[in-house]
């Protein structure tokens, strides 16, 4: 096990100490390595449509935004993230717990996209989705999801 080369901040939680921390991006040029790490530190504003979904806010620890379905066969999950130069979005990725199906379809900016990948977790509970995005930008983005 190796120890961080500074002083992270140590996070607090369940009676546990933690930190975050981020290793194996020596391939990256110096202006993509701080756009990586803004994306990690300060990650866009998303936001949801309608109240079928709710979220529980980015995860670090995941580099990954955590939603849940509420309303058991809701209609379509329409996301939007803030990206901006000071919250890039790279490579977004979105955990959709209780999404109860094995299928999904998605549209970002309004159109299909080869740059999305899908996960499937099953579970006693459930089955939740796992998207992951091979997008780099720094302007909104928005993402549809439906059955």
């Amino acid at each position: 096990m190796s120890s961080p080369c500074s002083d992270p901040v140590i996070h607090e939680k369940n009676g546990r100490l933690f930190w975050n921390a981020l290793y194996g991006m020596n391939v990256m040029s110096m202006t993509e390595l701080v756009s990586f790490g803004r994306s990690w530190s300060y990650p866009a504003i998303l936001s949801l449509s309608g109240t079928a979904f709710t979220s529980q806010g980015y995860d670090r620890s995941q580099r990954c935004y955590q939603l849940v379905q509420n309303v058991p066969g809701s209609g379509p999950l329409e996301i939007s993230l803030k990206g901006s130069k000071e919250s890039p979005l790279v490579n977004p990725a979105l955990r959709i717990k209780n999404w109860n199906a094995d299928t999904a379809k998605v549209l970002v900016n309004g159109k299909p996209s080869d740059e999305v990948r899908l996960g499937f977790n099953h579970g006693l509970e459930g089955t939740d989705l796992v998207l992951f995005t091979f997008i780099n930008t720094t302007a909104p983005l928005t993402i549809k999801l439906s059955k």
